[in-house]
């Protein structure tokens, strides 16, 4: 029968074909028997049979169209419980029999759109069912549909796009299936891209599920754009279409891998307290799989993380011209990341050049279009020198101090470049440069213990060291730059740092702990070991670091350190003694009240700087000691009295301290002691300063004694001899005892007891100082009974050596005073009360851990 002899009336041709296509089928077929249960089976399957039906409208053969419409017919009429959408299905049927694609596509897509409206709650099914038959579509599907099947499920998926939900992709395997299945169209056979672009659209857009669709597939762009930029050029593109839906989300997702928190081994907490992934597992499976598609090799899994800062450089270079006004807040992240990797030549034109150079245009151009710039405006001549500068030939000098050895026409400084640009964008965003002097000291102490923080699976990162520590490096000249720059407001910016340290310190606590051996050096078990000797070392090179930045910052952390015992913790010790002495050096802080907030923590556990440094004062080892000693004296020079040491015997224990320890020290040619020991000369001058200070006329004889130990020190003059030494130490010894005598006349004896008891070189001196203090003290009243106890305690020491001479000369000295020494009680037998400087190094980690933990 010809379309003619209707006279056109195609409809009426079409109704009578799709009316004897169906006679010819089975009644049963269609309306099969329906009862209770069948009709719930079908219920739970609704959106697999309804894309089923709607993709076979498609379908090459008339007979199989005819009957897939009337089965989607028969699930509206029974399940939509809506006449007006039967209806509008209805006047489709005629167009069944047609055999051209285009108005079956068209009905198709109509048909997806009434569906998802009414069975919208089955979206799940619906996309198990598309992700299912695009994998089932054969080669010769030209021959079947009468459209290509990509193109018609990428058009039929779309009204129910907004359903998609690929926050969950990790736990949902229907939507991970169908992530899988959009990134194929997408990357693998981007043959349909339109389709493809509208889907990404309304899956961003969603009302309920667009921010999250948005952060995931942020995510993989960024993974394309670092691994497979060559082969997928249409990730710029997409970006545009996701910023267009969520710009804070997609600026926050690229801006991330620009940030030192998005290094490998940073560890992050989320809102719900579990762990921060770096990158969706699913994400990293797909792209190593797409790799190997499109390049026939494996994807360098050791690559990643540099790969998708790169990708986030060329992709936040793309949205600043986008919209550079939406992207300020993001400022401090993008110039800090570029400072750092700039490379030595412009003209190389790398990622980050090429984004200093975007960020201009954009900010040019914003600026421009709300009518902010005009010619002579300052702002528009800085963009202008600094785009000369980026477009120029130059080349970038790190060289702060002094003079380059190369020729410096097309050398500009780092200093000069960094202070240009915060001149520009300083006043685009509030936060820039505290923002900035937090995020570059991340760089500069991640960076600078990369090697030693990694795990097993991340020590490729390693191997990148010399690149590294040039980061590093130019993390901490930007630092110094800001700090000099801005003082005030980066005067807090290194509060950061307890944290990092007290995480070390309390896994050495830890293992200490576990192991039961006060000594960590003596631990037997290998991963203990590995483990103590990494933690050190991290919190060797953090306080290094520290040490490095702290040049106007606050010294409470190394402070804290000190408790540590000093001969365990060598390195660290001597590395936080000696920054905390530069701190005081470089620091006029007599009046300042805020000394007091540095030593707040500490005073829990400590009563002053000089309990603090009792263990080391007088411990094995000549640097501790120095150290030590310096600290101490300088303190009295600097710092409050009552933080040095807050009891009423603090300077006088300390006048003994440093006696002893000079004139021990200058016991063995003393004449080349003074000449070479530059330390010992910075003490003996500061404790000068220390005495003018508390009183020059009570501590006249000392003064003038550490004086004429200073004259022998000078060229030409005069070679000190032991004769000098001893009359010196009496001298001295003598100031202190017509100071502190009788009140301190068995603190005194106590004090040369116990160095006697020590031994070594202590020994001679304190029994010097002793004679001294018997003959002042012998004719004071109640004082010979003090020195009975020492004269019982030292019959039965070992080390005869000195002692009988001091015996001979107390006992005959004795017999002239008031109170001579007739009888001495024995019954000890030798045994003696050691004073207790040396406390159990569990307690001393525990004390530095709860100090830091204050400080956070």
């Amino acid at each position: 029968m010809s379309s003619l002899a209707f006279g056109g009336n195609y409809v009426e041709m079409e109704s009578i074909e799709f009316a004897l296509e169906l006679s010819t089928e089975p009644e049963n077929l269609i309306n099969p028997d329906k009862d209770l249960n069948t009709l719930k089976k079908i219920r739970q399957n609704i959106g697999s049979l309804v894309f089923c039906g709607i993709y076979n409208l498609l379908n090459a053969n008339v007979s199989i169209r005819c009957r897939a419409f009337k089965f989607v017919r028969e699930l509206f009429v029974k399940f939509s419980e809506s006449n007006e959408s039967v209806a509008e299905l209805d006047r489709f049927a005629p167009k069944m029999v047609l055999h051209a694609g285009e108005p079956l596509r068209k009905i198709a897509v109509r048909a997806s759109q009434l569906a998802s409206t009414y069975f919208g709650f089955d979206a799940p099914s619906f996309f198990w069912e598309a992700v299912r038959c695009s994998r089932t579509a054969t080669k010769n599907e030209r021959e079947l549909l009468l459209i290509p099947s990509q193109q018609i499920i990428l058009e039929v998926v779309l009204p129910w796009a907004r359903k998609v939900n690929f926050a969950d992709i990790e736990d949902d395997l229907v939507f991970a299936e169908f992530f899988r299945y959009l990134m194929d169209a997408t990357f693998y056979r981007p043959k349909f891209i339109d389709e493809v672009k509208d889907v990404w659209v309304a899956v961003s857009t969603s009302s309920e599920f667009g921010r999250g669709n948005t952060e995931v597939l942020t995510e993989m762009l960024l993974h394309i754009q670092g691994k497979l930029s060559k082969h997928c050029d249409n990730v710029e593109t997409f970006l545009y279409y996701l910023f267009e839906a969520h710009h804070s989300i997609v600026a926050d997702c690229v801006s991330y891998f620009l940030q030192a928190r998005s290094f490998p081994w940073v560890v992050e907490i989320n809102a719900d307290g579990g762990l921060r992934k770096k990158s969706r597992p699913i994400i990293k499976e797909y792209v190593s799989v797409l790799h190997i598609a499109l390049t026939g090799n494996q994807y360098d899994a050791v690559l990643e993380h540099s790969d998708l800062c790169e990708a986030a450089v060329t992709l936040m270079g793309e949205l600043f011209i986008h919209d550079f006004l939406s992207l300020r807040r993001h400022l401090p992240w993008a110039l800090n990341y570029a400072f750092l990797h700039l490379p030595e030549r412009f003209a190389e034109k790398g990622g980050v050049v090429k984004m200093l150079l975007s960020m201009i245009d954009g900010h040019w151009g914003a600026r421009g279009s709300i009518g902010v710039l005009t010619t002579e405006d300052k702002l528009l001549q800085k963009l202008v020198s600094l785009k000369q500068s980026m477009a120029a030939p130059y080349e970038m000098d790190w060289n702060e101090v002094g003079e380059t050895t190369k020729n410096t026409q097309f050398r500009i400084k780092i200093n000069d470049l960094l202070l240009l640009v915060l001149g520009i964008y300083e006043i685009e965003c509030a936060t820039l440069i505290i923002e900035l002097g937090k995020e570059v000291i991340l760089w500069a102490q991640d960076k600078f213990i990369v090697s030693l923080s990694l795990p097993v699976g991340l020590i490729w990162f390693a191997d990148s060291g010399p690149q590294d520590s040039a980061i590093s490096s130019h993390a901490i000249d930007i630092y110094n730059i800001l700090l000099r720059t801005y003082p005030e407001l980066l005067s807090g910016s290194l509060q950061a740092f307890p944290g990092r340290v007290v995480d070390q310190v309390a896994k050495l606590l830890s293992l200490q702990l576990e192991a039961k051996n006060p000594d960590l050096s003596k631990v037997s078990d290998t991963g203990k070991r590995r483990s103590i000797k990494e933690a050190e070392s991290t919190l060797l090179h953090l306080v290094d670091l520290h040490g490095t930045l702290m040049d106007n910052g606050s010294f409470d952390f190394d402070e804290s350190l000190l408790k540590l015992p000093s001969e365990l913790f060598f390195k660290i010790w001597t590395a936080a003694a000696r920054y905390c002495i530069r701190f005081l050096k470089k620091s006029d802080i007599q009046t300042s009240p805020e000394i007091v907030e540095h030593f707040e923590p500490i005073r829990r556990w400590v009563v002053g700087l000089q309990p603090l440094l009792l263990d080391s004062l007088f411990c094995a080892n000549e640097e501790v000691q120095e150290l030590a000693f310096q600290y101490l004296v300088l303190g009295w020079t600097v710092l409050p009295g009552d933080i040095v040491d807050s009891s009423p015997s603090g300077l006088f224990y300390t006048n003994l301290y440093v006696i002893l320890w000079i004139f021990s020290s200058l016991k063995e040619n003393p004449a080349a002691i003074m000449q070479e020991k530059a330390v010992l000369k910075e003490v003996i001058a500061d404790f000068e300063r220390v005495l003018l200070s508390a009183g020059a006329l009570e501590f006249g004889g000392m003064i003038k004694s550490l004086q004429s130990l200073l004259a022998f020190s000078e060229a030409g003059g005069k070679a000190l001899t032991a004769d000098d030494v001893d009359q010196l130490l009496e001298k001295c010894t003598a100031n202190v005892s017509q100071i502190y005598f009788p009140d301190y006349i068995a603190n005194a004896v106590e004090f040369c007891s116990y160095f006697i008891q020590k031994g070594g070189s202590y020994a001679a001196t304190s029994l010097r100082m002793l004679q001294v203090f018997w003959s002042l003290a012998q004719r004071l009243p109640n004082s010979v009974g003090v020195f009975k106890v020492l004269i019982r305690k030292l019959a039965f020491f070992e080390d005869r050596k000195d002692i009988d001479d001091v015996f001979s000369f107390i006992l005959s000295e004795s017999e002239e005073s008031d109170e001579p020494i007739k009888e001495i009680d024995l019954t000890s037998y030798g045994k003696v009360e050691r004073l207790e400087t040396l406390h159990s190094s569990v307690k001393f980690i525990e004390g530095v851990v709860e100090a830091l933990s204050n400080l956070r």
